[in-house]
């Protein structure tokens, strides 16, 4: 199907724009020509096409407009004026006929209107007033159910409160109940714990300490390294402190014994010289001569060594040892950090101070630096809560069980030893007389002992003082008859 349209176009500042003579109402614009012809003739397709049913027909008018400024546009513009009128003054008729027709129609639909909404007025009056009696019935029976269902849960929430009630405090009974057990358990744990750890130390400090060092020694031994002549380059070069000369040579405190494998070997990396550093220092730590805490000058410390002797029988080779630590020593001094840690703020006075009066027995025995310096912050700590609670008996009483139990236990290793018994005889003896000792007065107060003993002397010193001077008065008597 072809149809002609008359486009009337013009160019405006950016595009070309137009409109068709048949639709007016049509406008459309295109960068060119072309463009605005197929853009209007889509518009004009889309507006006239569409109510358009399948079967129409077609018919080619033709209609000129000249597209210059002559006379013909002047009877184009005088037509479009007269269509223009004409149809103003039809839509004016179709106005004055519509207005006409709404005003009657208006008249007749109002009354309609209203004998209706009388009629359905009376009816909703009817309706409300039928729904108001329901209403009014209905909320009556809901006030009534209301009332009984109130009654129902009142009753419902009180048996509700007081079960939950005997619930809660039985929850809080057995809760309470499992505290109490725990804390129970918690320090029993602790005693036997403390009491595990004072035995062990007190083995530590038996001679037994040196079946431990010899075993260590066997695991670690083997042929010198440049390390371990490293650290004892200097008592190889002037054999300065003889057996001593761990604590004057320089090279066998840690510090100085990674100062010495730094100019061992100039070949090996860091991580060669911290291993042979570690392996010649664990051979010289499973030796009885042991290793240095510090250095010392041999004048300095034959000077010290030989006023403790003489003015306290102090010997020196115990003050030798209490500047040197073996692998055992260290061990005991690890104990000690556990067992202060474990018992920090779980212990009462008295077991705090026990475990404080084993450990203090098992470092001056066997003059453990390590254990020494960690007895002297749990004497502070066992003193500081002493202080506190005011249990000051209860501090003493607790030391002097814990030197008990070391000492038993050190008691028992030496007399093994003496007798001629293997370590494990030793190791067994020492466990089972410790653990015992620890026991046996756990319930007795060596202060409260003490205090009896002295009463009881005082007794007998005042019966003896007083027969005495009956015994003198009657001399005078008879000296005087």
């Amino acid at each position: 199907m072809k149809k002609q349209l008359t486009l009337i176009y013009w160019q405006a500042e950016t595009c070309w724009r137009g409109k068709l003579l048949e639709r007016p109402e049509i406008v459309a614009e295109g960068e060119t020509l072309e463009e605005l012809e197929e853009h209007i003739t889509s518009a004009y397709l889309s507006m006239v096409m569409d109510d358009v049913p399948d079967e129409y027909q077609t018919k080619t008018i033709q209609c000129k407009i000249s597209t210059g400024p002559t006379t013909q546009t002047a009877d184009v513009s005088g037509f479009i004026r007269s269509a223009t009128s004409k149809a103003r003054e039809a839509s004016r008729k179709g106005i004055d006929t519509a207005s006409s027709a709404i005003a009657e129609g208006s008249k007749t639909g109002f009354r309609k209107i209203a004998d209706t909404a009388s009629s359905v007025a009376e009816s909703v009056r009817d309706a409300s007033k039928k729904v108001s009696d329901i209403t009014s019935t209905t909320a009556e029976q809901m006030k009534t159910g209301s009332r009984k269902l109130v009654d129902t849960t009142s009753s419902v929430a009180g048996s509700v409160q007081d079960t939950s009630k005997e619930a809660l405090d039985k929850v809080f009974t057995v809760a309470e109940q499992v505290k109490t057990n725990s804390r129970e358990t918690l320090d029993a744990t602790i005693s036997a714990a403390n009491t595990l750890l004072v035995t062990t130390q007190g083995l530590l400090a038996s001679n037994l300490s040196d079946d431990l060092n010899g075993l260590l020694q066997n695991m670690v031994q083997g042929p010198a390294t440049p390390y371990d002549k490293a650290m004892d380059a200097e008592y190889i070069t002037t054999h300065i402190g003889g057996a001593y000369h761990r604590l004057f040579d320089g090279g066998h405190t840690i510090s100085g014994a990674f100062k010495a494998a730094r100019e061992a070997s100039p070949d090996d990396n860091i991580i060669q010289e911290a291993l042979g550093t570690i392996q010649g220092l664990l051979r010289d730590g499973t030796t009885s001569m042991g290793l240095p805490l510090a250095n010392w000058s041999p004048e300095t410390f034959n000077r010290v060594a030989g006023a403790l002797e003489s003015n306290f029988q102090i010997p020196k080779d115990w003050f030798y040892d209490l500047n040197t630590y073996d692998t055992a020593e260290l061990l005991g001094g690890a104990i000690g950090v556990i067992s202060l840690a474990f018992s920090w703020n779980r212990a009462d006075t008295e077991s705090f101070a026990k475990l404080v009066g084993g450990m203090g027995m098992s470092a001056t025995i066997s003059a453990n630096p390590l254990l020494l310096v960690v007895t002297v912050v749990a004497l502070a700590k066992a003193f500081h809560k002493a202080h506190q609670t005011g249990e000051y008996a209860e501090f003493v009483d607790g030391q002097l069980k814990g030197a008990i139990g070391s000492g038993a236990t050190l008691s028992a290793v030496t007399l093994v030893g003496v007798a001629g018994g293997p370590a494990g005889a030793g190791l067994l003896a020492g466990l089972v007389v410790g653990v015992l000792a620890s026991k046996a007065t756990e319930n007795v107060s060596v202060v409260q002992i003490g205090q009896f003993l002295a009463e009881r002397a005082k007794e007998i010193t005042l019966s003896q003082k007083q027969r005495w001077d009956t015994t003198a008065a009657g001399g005078l008597e008879f000296q005087s008859g």
